[in-house]
């Protein structure tokens, strides 16, 4: 992989940010995985993608259809996503039974004489969401292993059932490695598996090292210099939060891997370069340390992991920035306290972490992504946005808001910019009520122009009015406007997540619409993807040469929502 792309930058990450989400990183182990599903689907047996969090499954599986449907007309995909709504097995039979057609009263095919390939996410759904409400939820898989036995299910004909035999119809499924064995064996045996390995720090190094040295080829950055430093110092980090901080229970979003080096990555370069023009060593190391804090340390709700993980990124910090900053390594760093901040003491004093808060921010000034030396300047800035959500309050006849800019405002302004300044990236914020969550994502969407839109899960979870108020704004997003999407979500309303799953992932907002309203965005659709194809904006640069499908024109859809639509989830925390 490195001899291949050491000297040139994917079509992908030619853009002002490093970090583009989604990105197929064409490493061996994912090309030997599209090569072993297609040419396993091709001699007609059924496949399972197995694998941790992060690995590639969905992506690899996605691409070995493309390359089976486009390259043969032998072949059809449809995928099914188990969720809530799905994995009841008569919704199951009826979407499998949708894409088939009746030969004779007791045998359905799909049509053309094609082999319909049925692509599943994550098969042990049925089995983890299982509730007093869905308690029949596992019966879709031994429908799904009748299917795969003895290619064949029951069907309603009159009063009776009737056996109903089914032909040429396999499965492409993807499932996380730590619920792989919650399946029975009588099930898992009718596939064969795919493995895909995680990320080990050797590996996200590598692939670190051409993606930036090939950037760095693009451009001029003064930071240029202290690329590898960098790169050094991300895997290190990455691999101690590994060992420190481990999923449970309590705790199901520790995972570090691969994204979360390319975030920090990408937080680290693209800093601007004058302002780095007369930087310090301290400088530098608070850079590190702030993208560190952001995608690391915003995730920890306990003081506790706070404080462990201040301590591991003051130790790693000295290990690659010692030199530069007068520590030794072999001294004895001592542990941070409430003074410090919970910062080592050696750290606090040689950054300069006394005198100027670890805060980076573009809102500031026209220079790009620069640090903040006063809180004084982002004040300025939300004081601005206060002033234009209260006139646009007074106009809307709603209540204003007495907006104070206290330092954790501030802070809290500042990280949700940083947020939504990126591409596809969402925010979750948890506090007491009234601590000013909505007042602060209010003043976020003014400085980024996104329409803010509430929506309390609370008052319409028990109707349809939920999924047809989404469904309103991924159509306006389509249509180009920006929205930020604000959910009250004080329960758990699992259902509702679900539908939001499909948002946020931003690959099966076709799970959320019914076939009449598929037909209707594609054909309101069309013109604009043509357009867009023309344009070569349709694939990355790209242009189809043939006429677009209906896939391609809904891919349009998916792509242009995804683009205007920002997700924000507030919550007290409690459920």
């Amino acid at each position: 992989w490195k001899n291949d792309y050491s000297n040139s930058i994917p079509a992908t990450l030619k853009t002002d940010s490093l970090f583009q989400r989604g990105y197929i990183i064409p490493t061996l182990d994912f090309q030997r995985g599209i090569l072993c599903i297609h040419k396993l689907l091709y001699s007609g047996v059924n496949v399972m993608v197995v694998g941790d969090f992060s690995t590639g499954k969905y992506q690899i599986a996605k691409k070995a259809l493309n390359q089976l449907t486009s390259s043969s007309d032998l072949f059809v995909s449809f995928t099914l996503p188990f969720n809530r709504k799905t994995v009841d097995s008569s919704v199951f039979q009826n979407s499998v039974d949708q894409r088939l057609v009746s030969m004779s009263r007791n045998l359905r095919k799909p049509p053309g004489n094609k082999s319909l390939i049925l692509s599943i996410s994550d098969l042990s759904t049925p089995i983890n969401d299982t509730s007093n409400e869905f308690e029949d939820t596992p019966l879709v898989l031994e429908k799904l292993r009748l299917l795969l036995d003895k290619k064949m299910w029951y069907a309603q004909y009159r009063n009776a059932y009737e056996k109903i035999n089914v032909g040429n119809v396999q499965y492409c499924c993807t499932q996380e490695s730590s619920s792989y064995y919650k399946l029975k064996t009588r099930l898992t045996r009718h596939f064969n598996l795919v493995f895909t390995e995680s990320w080990n720090s050797e590996k996200i190094s590598t692939v670190l090292s051409v993606i930036t040295e090939s950037y760095m080829q693009q451009t001029n950055h003064r930071l240029k210099s202290a690329s590898k430093l960098y790169v050094n110092f991300v895997t290190d980090i990455i691999e101690r939060c590994r060992i420190l901080f481990v999923p449970s229970p309590n705790r199901p979003h520790y995972r570090f891997g691969f994204y979360e080096a390319m975030k920090i990555t990408d937080g680290i370069f693209r800093i601007s370069s004058r302002s780095l023009k007369y930087s310090s060593s301290p400088q530098k190391a608070r850079l590190a340390m702030h993208e560190c804090m952001r995608v690391f340390e915003d995730r920890m709700m306990l003081q506790n992991d706070v404080v462990k993980f201040r301590n591991i990124l003051g130790s790693t910090i000295i290990d690659h920035f010692g030199a530069d900053l007068g520590i030794n390594k072999t001294d004895n760093v001592s542990e941070g306290n409430l003074q410090t901040k919970f910062w080592p003491i050696e750290i606090y004093e040689k950054c300069e972490l006394r005198q100027k808060p670890v805060l980076f921010t573009d809102l500031v000034g026209t220079d790009g992504y620069i640090e903040i030396s006063r809180l004084g300047r982002a004040q300025e800035v939300l004081s601005e946005c206060s002033k234009k959500v209260c006139d646009e309050a007074v106009m809307n006849g709603d209540p204003v808001s007495d907006i104070i800019p206290f330092t954790f405002t501030v802070n809290h302004f500042l990280r949700c910019a940083r947020i939504l300044s990126r591409s596809r990236e969402h925010i979750i914020m948890t506090g007491n009520p009234s601590t000013g969550k909505h007042t602060v994502l209010q003043l976020v969407a003014q400085v980024y122009r996104f329409k803010y839109e509430e929506i309390d899960i609370d008052k319409l979870k028990f109707n349809q009015s939920w999924l047809s108020t989404l469904k309103s704004n991924l159509l306006k997003a389509a249509n180009g406007e920006r929205l930020l999407l604000v959910f009250r979500c004080n329960d758990k309303y699992d259902g509702v997540f679900d539908d939001l799953y499909c948002v946020v992932k931003g690959n099966n907002l076709k799970s959320l619409f019914d076939e009449k309203t598929i037909a209707s965005i594609q054909e309101k659709f069309r013109e604009a993807a043509i357009s867009a194809n023309t344009n070569g904006d349709l694939l990355d640069g790209k242009m189809l040469t043939e006429s677009l499908t209906d896939d391609d024109v809904f891919n349009y859809f998916e792509k242009m929502a995804n683009k205007n639509i920002k997700v924000a989830l507030t919550t007290n925390g409690t459920k």
